[in-house]
């Protein structure tokens, strides 16, 4: 029953967003509907920290798509944000394609 009420949703609203625990607001997960001239189908983006001390934060993305016409080239890519103090938000202050590197 909840499979259907998702895809009307879906094609209705394009796309599903959720913060994710201990990463800033920016870097959520992220399901949505890819609809180009010559691909169709569904986008997916997770991140997940993989390095963090008080003033540094290292986010992997990996982005992998569903197709059911054309061809989705996963990619992964690392940002690094930086507060000075442990009550100040993150900023973003790198962003690489691949694996986090610090």
């Amino acid at each position: 029953m909840s499979l259907p009420v998702f895809f009307v949703v879906m094609a209705m609203v394009g796309e599903f967003r959720f913060t994710a625990l201990g990463v800033p607001t920016q870097d959520v997960v992220r399901i949505w509907l890819v609809k180009e001239p010559n691909e169709r189908g569904f986008g997916f983006s997770v991140p997940r920290v993989v390095s963090k001390t008080e003033h540094e934060l290292y986010v992997q993305t990996n982005v992998s798509y569903l197709l059911w016409e054309g061809v989705g080239e996963s990619i992964s890519y690392c940002v690094g944000h930086a507060r000075d103090h442990v009550n100040d938000d993150w900023v973003q202050f790198k962003m690489s394609e691949g694996v986090c590197n610090q």
